[in-house]
């Protein structure tokens, strides 16, 4: 090996085992020179150097693993290595960010998209270190480095798990609060670490970046005695968002699991709940990386905050309600507050206005706001056949009831009302005060309302077990608006268990099972039918859930029948007009989006979907209209915004498409139809540099995005040649297509 002499300026860091230097004439490396070099060291090092695992952002020339490159030797002993050096006033560790006061303070810019890149690009990386075999044994918030464009960068990479086949050099290190189950409490130095021992601290610091920074771990403790510390609580496996009952309920001020998009709930129950009985079941980096692309390819934007940016699984900003219930701190303040130097303001006391409302005593119902993205529009050297559109089926518009009508079946106490006229008069004035009380809840802030919402059903049903089937109800729904789940079920059985011909009980404990449970739900929404069957809302959320198990004819009867129980219901149309374009009767979506929109101007949704059927029918112009009124109605609507590229684009207005293709981009990053989509206008413009870069960010935004790889392909071989490839779409099955000059062929 050919050796070269480096000379070292003055150290710029130090840790507990070497000093990091500056190198004279390098500015690109800084060398880590040990203070008590020994053979270990040597050898590890050298298989590290020999074996580097691939960076996934080399071809960008950014560095997301600061791995050793050259050893350094003094008198023949290898006492350090060279490695690439960091703009460290471009890079923070990891905690600055998902810490709401420090990302506040230092970094107001940075919104969940952002922690959400941060966190896809973080499990990428890990990803790519298990695929060399290496394990990093010491995952913690301090040794990941993030920069403010949510580049992440693993350091102190001497300190990982390294094999030669022979030797196990091991991790010696790691904080307990980042440390498996099966760990906790044994000395490094004598165990070996393992891939899915990383994927636990790495699931924690997921969970930190989305989670506002609270611990997966952390929790209200309800057992007796001093509360366990986090690590004895990781060793129990007490993870308070799990399926089982342990002695902890999320703490008071965390944002709700349930404001995570199922996909990510089951993924975290399998890193902390059945990875506590079986390590090697907790979700891989790569799986990670695949689930948080999802969500950050789907997120929704605020109307009244840009920064809010969340999953479109809510109808509602959470960011604005948390905004609210911390006396006006704002997770991610506006451009405006920034700028004005509002967003350093102490929270302000939350003052209560007094507004008309009438009880909740429904559940909320669950509404689809199914939303259909237009196929993306390919470059002229490609053609797509005809597929069914790309949808994203809601199914929530509001998790707070708009519901005020009375309980359509009657309530059946479970004992008997005292029959002499003194005893019904002193119950009937104190349920009068009761009512009179719970008005006045109702008109308080929403916080307040969830938290005395229980506190009043708890109390209503002491007094009057014999309203206790309705109590139970009440407050189940009430821990529904605040995103509690297991809670609200448990409420509901318990409802059921008092009254089993509780149609409404069954109605929300279906809603409760939608997302881990579709034919659960299924079930109990045929029950809620077969007690009351005209219970309109149930037929509606059962259609929902027939559609998605994929029974499109069971679900247009169920709407059917919704639609005449109650024909004045927009979103059921619009519901019913979707399943019917998905059927292939675009005349009659047509209509029913027509009913829809008659019904409520306002629709946003129904405009929109109108605009793809009518699009699909060759209705270019018609399109274009209903995706403008969307777009009035909700200027921050990405997909509309997209739509109505498409469709500019096909009517001949690249620069209006282009346009467009922006707008959405600008209110969503993250959406990798929106970046396909501007390429194959920008290639048809003549900008081929720019249509490639538009794909490649596609590509890394959502990696099954098949257009994009072939618009990619299209540009780069617009030469004409015959060439033959393979695509891999979303379900990894095989398609071949060949391209010849000027002639395509499926």
């Amino acid at each position: 090996m050919e050796k070269s002499q480096i000379y070292l300026k003055s150290p710029i860091g130090s840790g507990g085992e070497a000093n990091i230097y500056e190198v004279r004439f390098r500015p690109d490396l800084v060398a880590k020179i040990y203070r008590k070099p020994n053979a270990d060291y040597a050898r590890k090092l050298q298989v590290m150097i020999a074996n580097p695992p691939d960076d996934p952002l080399a071809a960008r020339g950014l560095v997301s693993i600061a791995w050793a490159v050259e050893l350094v030797t003094d008198l023949g002993q290898i006492v350090g290595f060279l490695m690439p050096r960091l703009d460290l006033s471009q890079v923070k560790p990891i905690f600055y960010y998902y810490n709401p006061s420090t990302r506040r303070k230092d970094f107001p810019w940075f919104n969940y998209e952002r922690l959400l890149r941060t966190a896809q690009n973080l499990a990428t990386t890990v990803s790519s270190v298990h695929l060399r075999g290496y394990a990093i044994g010491d995952v913690n918030e301090s040794n990941i480095l993030v920069s403010y464009e949510a580049i992440v960068t693993l350091v102190d990479t001497d300190s990982f798990q390294v094999s030669d086949g022979s030797n196990i050099y091991r991790c010696t290190v790691g904080k307990p609060e980042y440390t498996p189950p099966e760990l906790q409490g044994l000395s490094f130095r004598d165990v070996d670490r393992y891939a899915y021992h990383d994927l636990f601290g790495l699931g924690v610091l997921i969970f930190q970046l989305l989670m506002e920074g609270i611990h997966p771990f952390g929790g209200v403790y309800q057992g007796q005695g001093e509360s366990p510390e986090l690590k004895d609580r990781i060793k129990a496996g007490h993870f308070p968002h799990g399926m089982r009952s342990v002695p902890y309920q999320p703490m008071p001020t965390a944002l709700s699991f349930y404001f995570l998009p199922p996909s990510l709930q089951e993924l975290f129950r399998r890193c902390f709940e059945d990875g506590h009985r079986n390590p090697a079941a907790r979700p891989t980096a790569k799986m990670w990386s695949a689930a948080l692309g999802e969500f950050a390819a789907n997120l929704s934007g605020c109307s009244v905050n840009p920064q809010h940016r969340y999953g479109n699984h809510l109808s509602f900003c959470p960011w604005c309600e948390r905004a609210a219930k911390l006396g006006g701190r704002d997770p991610f303040p506006s451009k405006q507050a920034v700028s004005s130097n509002q967003h350093l303001k102490p929270a302000a006391i939350v003052k209560a206005v007094s507004t008309k409302s009438t009880p909740k005593i429904n559940p909320p119902k669950l509404k689809s706001a199914r939303v259909n993205i237009s196929k993306s529009t390919l470059a002229p050297s490609l053609k797509v056949v005809s597929n069914s559109p790309i949808t994203s089926n809601s199914p929530i518009t509001s998790l707070l009831s708009n519901n005020t009508s009375p309980i359509t079946s009657p309530l059946i106490p479970n004992q008997t009302t005292p029959s002499t006229p003194v005893a019904q008069s002193q119950i009937s004035t104190k349920l009068s005060i009761f009512d009179n009380l719970w008005v006045k809840i109702t008109s308080l802030p929403i916080i307040v309302v969830l938290i005395g919402g229980m506190i009043f059903w708890n109390f209503k049903s002491s007094l009057f077990p014999q309203y206790s089937a309705e109590a139970y109800l009440n407050r189940g729904t009430s821990k529904l608006d605040s995103f509690d789940f297991p809670e609200a079920q448990s409420d509901y059985n318990e409802a059921i268990r008092i009254n089993p011909n509780f149609a409404e009980a069954y109605f929300g404990r279906g809603y409760t099972k939608y997302f881990r449970d579709k034919q659960g739900a299924l079930s109990d929404y045929n029950e809620a039918i077969r007690i009351n069957p005209n219970y309109d809302k149930a037929y509606s959320n059962r259609g929902l859930v027939k559609s998605d198990l994929g029974d499109k004819q069971g679900a247009l009867s169920d709407y059917n029948e919704a639609i005449r129980i109650n024909p004045n219901l927009a979103e059921d149309y619009s519901d019913r007009g979707s399943v019917k374009s998905d059927l292939g009767d675009k005349q009659g979506a047509l209509s029913d989006y027509n009913e829809a929109i008659r019904i409520n101007p306002n629709l946003a949704q129904a405009y929109f979907n109108r605009g793809l059927v009518k699009s699909d029918l060759g209705d270019k112009q018609g399109a274009l209209s209903d995706y403008n009124e969307a777009i009035r109605i909700n200027p921050n609507y990405d997909k509309a915004y997209s739509n109505r590229g498409s469709v500019k684009s096909d009517l001949g207005d690249k620069q209006g498409a282009l346009s467009d293709y922006n707008e959405a981009i600008r209110i969503n990053p993250n959406f990798a139809e929106a970046y396909s989509n501007r390429g194959s206008v920008k290639s048809d413009l003549g900008n081929k540099q720019g249509a490639l870069s538009d794909y490649n960010e596609a590509i890394s935004i959502n990696p099954n995005l098949t257009k994009a790889y072939l618009n990619r392909r299209s540009v780069e071989f617009d030469s004409g040649a015959l060439h033959i490839f393979i695509v891999i779409d979303m379900k990894y099955s095989l398609k071949s297509l060949t391209i010849k000059s000027q002639t395509k062929t499926y």
